[in-house]
């Protein structure tokens, strides 16, 4: 049976979103007509790299490397967060991966699905804990 973590993420699917941007820099269009954006990604460092790859794209960068994507980052927690994940190394392997790009939509729509998944679950806990609460207070 899948762990809970599993199937409130996708993993791949996020891994495939900032690749294909890391790779296709002008598809973030096609993120911002999909209206997905960081909080979308389960992993942290995931979300980083789709907010690093935004602003880029914003200030006019055209072409992408680990070195110009991770001195980007200025937060010392955000880089720690990219550091979990391997630092430069990870970048520099979704930057060298071999991906069909054209998959950037369905990625993003996992990517969402998870989302909104987790979003499911989060209101069913605080329900439950609420119920739990309720059921203590009557007692």
């Amino acid at each position: 049976m899948a762990k809970i973590e599993e199937i409130l993420s996708n993993v791949s699917a996020e891994r495939g979103v900032v690749s294909i941007l890391l790779q296709n820099p002008d598809r973030i269009i096609e993120c911002s007509s999909e209206e997905i954006y960081s909080e979308h990604f389960a992993v942290r460092g995931n979300q980083v790299l789709y907010s690093v790859i935004c602003h880029l794209v914003e200030q006019g960068t055209e072409r992408f490397d680990s070195n110009v994507v991770y001195s980007t980052i200025q937060d010392e927690v955000a880089k720690a967060d990219i550091d979990d994940l391997g630092g430069r190394l990870y970048i520099d392997t979704l930057l060298q991966a071999s991906i069909i790009s054209s998959n950037l939509t369905t990625y993003i729509r996992l990517v969402k699905e998870a989302s909104l998944k987790r979003r499911v679950h989060e209101l069913a806990e605080s329900i439950k804990q609420d119920v739990r609460k309720a059921d203590s207070v009557s007692e």
